[in-house]
């Protein structure tokens, strides 16, 4: 019987797992993790602390008899130390302390909090942003003290500012770039967020970094931009690094931004190695060459690639756009393809078509704002990204949004598509097809 083993237990391990099995009967799992839990919601956490997830254990995505009903092997509070390509074994250390034999191995280990060299960082009261361990002891801090700072303001370091500050914390927030949300929002509608985000009380500070952290054994107050502002606990939410340790260990190539390399099946260069999810560089379709992608969708979709290849079948990874959406507050914010100052970057020449509108006609109550905004192609009038920002619904105009950047439409194309009204469902007038029509009037200028 084929044997097939995953490191790592994450959104990556656990769908691989289930794929594999899902596919076939004949083949043995086995799934290593260093975790004390099994597979669960990081996505989740965040909204742990707001008391919107009750329980941390709801965040499990199966209890562990699922593992033994699809009969995959989970090994729990184990770290795989190296692996023996030649002979294929797997060599652990912790609850499990032996080897495991392999046919084929998918690595799937993830991500691991990036830390800047903060003078201070050892003190206690300052916390990471990635298990459900990390979670734990920032509710109780939140349940104990009411003065939190939050390194970084990006989407888990906005989501957890907006989460404490729903139960009455009073949240400091900093961001070094000169926007929040750098990396999925362009300036413009990245300041709706942090206009929001102070009307609840955050405070914000962004193009500024934290200079030191003081205290004797525990946080008391942290220097920023000259000043001494007295917190109780620290967050810091500054970015995710690729965990490749064990890949680096074994002579898996990585990229240029440090994921582990894979060709279309998911394929490392290592023989019979496999990898998926946070920890690789993938294609992206719109600049046409390997990017860090670090969502748990990308992940899922990777994971499958990588599972069926591994059982003997043929299937490609086709990219991922990188599309994400959040909620912050009473704010739903999304996001797909390329920004418009990404797209600059990558060499494109392009124009941006905006549209505001309402989810439902002014005539009926509960209509919610929102803003559009599409990167388009100034030489085709391609679709290369949009990002949304508004009260509802914007989760599904990103997934039509992104379907519509993979199959190459223009904003002409899109001007002309059909939509729905009804008065209590939708507007006549829908705010995604006026931005692709404001785009087109653009180009024919």
């Amino acid at each position: 019987m084929s044997h097939i083993v995953i490191i790592g237990c994450g959104t990556a391990g656990l769908t691989a797992s289930a794929t594999i099995r899902k596919a076939r009967r004949d083949v043995e799992v086995t799934v290593i993790s260093s975790e004390h839990y099994p597979a669960y919601s990081r996505c989740g956490l965040p909204f742990f602390l707001s008391g919107e997830v009750g329980k941390i254990e709801s965040l499990l995505a199966h209890p562990l008899r699922y593992y033994d009903m699809m009969k995959i092997k989970l090994l729990l509070d184990t770290e795989a130390v190296d692996v023996d390509t030649s002979s294929k074994k797997v060599i652990c250390k912790g609850a499990f302390n032996s080897e495991v034999k392999y046919d084929k191995l998918i690595l799937a280990t993830g991500s691991k909090s990036f830390v800047p060299p903060i003078p201070g960082r050892e003190l206690e009261g300052i916390y990471n942003s990635r298990t459900i361990g990390d979670y734990i002891k920032i509710k109780q801090e939140a349940e104990e003290d009411k003065r939190a700072l939050i390194v970084g303001g990006g989407l888990v370091g906005v989501e957890v500012a907006s989460c404490l500050r729903e139960v009455g914390v009073e949240v400091y927030l900093v961001e070094a770039l000169p926007s929040l949300l750098p990396t999925l929002l362009d300036p413009d509608m990245a300041s709706i967020v942090e206009t929001r985000l102070k009307d609840a009380g955050i405070t914000i500070y962004t193009n500024t970094k934290v200079e030191e952290f003081l205290g004797d054994n525990h946080i008391s107050s942290a220097k920023i931009a000259d000043k001494k502002i007295d917190v109780d606990f620290v967050v810091m939410a500054t970015g995710m690094r690729p965990e490749v340790t064990l890949a680096k260990k074994i002579g898996v190539e990585l990229g240029e931004r440090g994921g582990i390399s894979v060709d279309s099946k998911m394929r490392t260069s290592v023989r019979d190695v496999y990898a998926a999810g946070d920890c690789v560089e993938a294609y992206d379709p719109l600049i046409c060459r390997p990017t860090l992608h670090q969502l748990a969708t990308t992940a899922i979709r990777q994971a499958q690639v990588a599972a069926l290849n591994a059982i003997g079948e043929h299937v490609l990874y086709p990219g991922s756009l990188g599309s994400a959406v959040t909620k912050v507050l009473d704010l739903e914010v999304g996001v797909t393809g390329l920004t418009m100052s990404a797209a600059e970057r990558e060499g494109f020449k392009v124009l941006s078509a905006v549209a505001t509108g309402s989810t439902r006609p002014e005539y009926i109550p509960g209509g919610k704002k929102v803003k559009v905004k599409l990167t388009v192609s100034a030489w085709d009038g391609r679709i290369l990204g949009g990002q949304i920002v508004g009260g509802e619904g914007v989760a599904k105009e990103i997934n039509l949004l992104s379907i519509a950047i993979m199959k190459g439409m223009s904003v002409f194309e899109l001007s002309q598509a059909e939509t729905c009204y009804a008065p209590c469902v939708a507007d006549v007038w829908e705010p995604l097809i006026l931005a692709a029509e404001n785009g087109v009037k653009k180009l024919r200028r």
